[in-house]
């Protein structure tokens, strides 16, 4: 990662913050980033911070990482969400993967982040390039359409076959 990622940390835990960011330098991730409590710093974090990646506790006392799953999502879907939790069990962790959550990783196997962020980035590439090339082809299909449509002459295609396939 050439860039310093901005990552937004939704953690009421101070000390699990201090854990989570040791993690992060262990990882040798390039990083610079926000950390929130409240459902009102989050909201601005999310407009202000304009994170790259979001890693949020599961239950903050404020306000659930349920709640700012919701929140990140109606803001920008594309914003990957790494849950980071005490403790999950399978129902918990298919609940927040269905509501949009890329991953999670239990505070016990905290060295696992890493990884996680960075499979997070290479996919959020993905689909931010998947995304562009879609708008690019759709662009020049319109921009073909209003050509053979409104073309001053006369204008045909032929098949492979050579017969006329459009006039």
């Amino acid at each position: 990662m050439k860039n310093k990622i901005k990552i937004l940390i939704l953690e009421n835990v101070l000390s699990d913050l201090e854990l989570i960011l040791i993690e992060l330098k262990k990882a040798k991730i390039s990083f610079k980033h926000l950390h929130v409590e409240t459902k009102k710093d989050f909201k601005k974090g999310l407009v202000e911070f304009n994170p790259d990646l979001i890693l949020s506790g599961y239950m903050p006392q404020q306000f659930t990482g349920m709640e700012a799953l919701k929140i990140a999502r109606e803001f920008s879907p594309l914003i990957p969400f790494i849950i980071v939790t005490d403790s999950i069990n399978e129902k918990v962790a298919v609940e927040c993967i269905k509501a949009g959550a890329v991953d999670y990783v239990t505070k016990e196997h905290l060295s696992r982040l890493g990884q996680a962020i960075r499979s997070a980035l290479e996919i959020k590439a993905i689909i931010s390039d998947k995304k562009s090339a879609e708008e690019a082809l759709q662009e020049s299909e319109e921009r073909f359409k209003i050509l053979f449509e409104q073309a001053p002459v006369g204008y045909h295609e032929l098949d492979i076959q050579g017969r006329v396939a459009r006039i």
